[in-house]
């Protein structure tokens, strides 16, 4: 008898778990759909509206979360406990019906894709934007043979509970059919994102020849979209027809001109303490357009000595200094670029300085075209100054520079020293000579790959990267698509003073 009931006993209570694991699965699929895709989705919005917290989205969140969790264990405990002591079978049953359709139509929700609204494929100015509804294996398989390799999606992970998992999927199903996806997480309701519109830029300049499938739930996240990127595209025509915009707020100085690159960055010569005060010091009695919260030095005789006039009026006005030298011979386009993604990191506005601007400070052109392209730049003048004994190189592109068949003492003493970190050979992969500077090349530390004139992923893997020496054989037959499809990449030439 003890036995039996001690076999009852566990019978109850492992139904108990059961109905507590169904009920608290059930209410949390009905009520996230509530918190989550309501509740979060208001405070993230008002969040990115007001800039209120946000340095602290990510907390916030997780706070809800928590909070929702919680309550969904203690609302499952007392449903349980209820179920337990009720006496009605009908109103169990009937609790039972509803909760298994509420939690079918919030599993719904949460797991089916929304097609994009747009009844037609929408193109971007230069066509390398094509933008659509959500791209299941069929679409992708068309985009991949009409050259697409990239799916930008504009779904946001932080739009509970639906986007987070159909984003989850689609980087497997793209990855699946050998493509590239891209998050740019864009908030429904047009809200303002500067993260994301930087990030639209920064895919525009790097990847210029690549071809991009972009898709969201709704229509105004790829009207922001195509509105950023067809900007975009008008100061690429700027580029590509030599005409110099004034698309940018300059200020003259000393010693050169200032110029603002965005809203978070401005690069200048070395202001006089004078000019800092007039120009980029808020003080009750003046008032800037771009309050400046950190200064980067990148001049190599510059040092993190806090002692000295510029660094003590910096730091009585609250404001950071650091010092980031550049040196041109030996040249590392890391270093600039390890410069550039430090500022992006900063939430406040930066200044960046060398002695002059371009055309005279080939580091700060360097550090311009790295910045907008978030590429490893080569200055101009690392190759105009001194030719290969074969002749003179040409850079095509900031990362990007082709020339002669480099001698066997030009792979370490002229290309390295010069920043260049890849090796790309157009021609037969094979032969005496091809075998000879692979070896060279490896041995003086850079990478070596052989292209193909015929392969047209070889502009694809030019884009990215590097920077890169291009030479060999059949680098005339292409030289010509070379420099049109990798010019675009060169930013606007009022910045690098051309």
């Amino acid at each position: 008898m003890q036995a039996l009931k001690l076999m009852m006993s566990k019978t109850a209570y492992l139904k108990n778990i059961i109905i507590f694991s169904f009920i608290m699965l059930s209410l949390g699929f009905i009520f996230g759909t509530f918190t989550l895709g309501l509740l979060v989705k208001s405070v993230i919005i008002s969040i990115r509206q007001t800039g209120w917290l946000a340095d602290y989205e990510k907390i916030v969140v997780i706070a809800i979360v928590s909070a929702y969790v919680l309550f969904i264990l203690l609302f499952a405990k007392w449903t349980t406990l209820w179920l337990q002591t009720a006496k009605d079978v009908t109103t169990v049953a009937v609790f039972f019906i509803i909760l298994i359709i509420l939690t079918y139509v919030s599993v719904h929700y949460w797991l089916k894709p929304v097609k994009s609204p747009f009844t037609k494929p929408l193109l971007s100015k230069d066509h390398r934007f094509l933008a659509g509804p959500y791209p299941d294996k069929d679409l992708l398989s068309q985009l991949k043979t009409q050259g697409y390799t990239t799916v930008i999606s504009l779904l946001d992970p932080l739009v509970l509970p639906n986007e987070a998992y159909i984003l989850h999927q689609e980087t497997k199903t793209v990855e699946a059919m050998g493509m590239k996806l891209i998050n740019v997480p864009l908030m429904p309701a047009n809200i303002e994102s500067p993260g994301a519109n930087k990030q639209i830029e920064t895919i525009a300049m790097s990847n210029s020849g690549m071809k991009y499938y972009v898709h969201s739930n709704d229509q105004q996240r790829i009207a922001t979209f195509m509105q950023v990127a067809n900007k975009f595209k008008r100061s690429v025509q700027d580029i590509q027809t030599g005409i110099i915009t004034n698309r940018y707020n300059t200020i003259s100085l000393e010693r050169g001109t200032a110029i603002q690159l965005d809203q978070h960055v401005i690069v200048s010569p070395k202001p006089t303490n004078e000019e800092l005060l007039r120009y980029f010091v808020t003080t009750p009695n003046n008032t800037v357009k771009i309050p400046i919260r950190t200064i980067i030095s990148m001049n190599p005789d510059d040092t993190n000595d806090q002692t000295n006039d510029f660094a003590a009026l910096l730091k009585a006005h609250g404001i950071n200094y650091l010092v980031m030298p550049v040196q041109l011979y030996p040249y590392d386009p890391q270093s600039v670029l390890t410069i550039v993604n430090q500022i992006k990191t900063l939430s406040d506005s930066v200044l960046v300085y060398s002695y002059y601007m371009p055309p005279q400070s080939e580091v700060m052109s360097a550090f311009i075209m790295s910045y907008l392209t978030n590429l490893p730049a080569i200055p101009k003048i690392l190759f105009s100054n001194e030719k290969m004994q074969g002749g003179t190189a040409k850079i095509l592109a900031p990362n990007v520079v082709i020339g002669p068949q480099p001698d066997s003492s030009e792979f370490s003493g002229y290309l390295k020293t010069r920043g260049i970190h890849n090796v790309g050979f157009i021609g037969p992969c094979s032969g005496v000579e091809y075998n000879r500077d692979m070896n060279l090349a490896t041995m003086a530390g850079l990478e070596w790959i052989c292209l193909q004139a015929k392969d047209v992923n070889m502009y694809q893997v030019l884009v990215n990267g590097g920077p890169w020496y291009v030479y060999g054989p059949d680098l005339p037959t292409v030289s010509t698509e070379l420099t049109q499809r990798l010019s675009v990449l060169i930013p606007d030439h009022a910045l690098l003073g051309e």
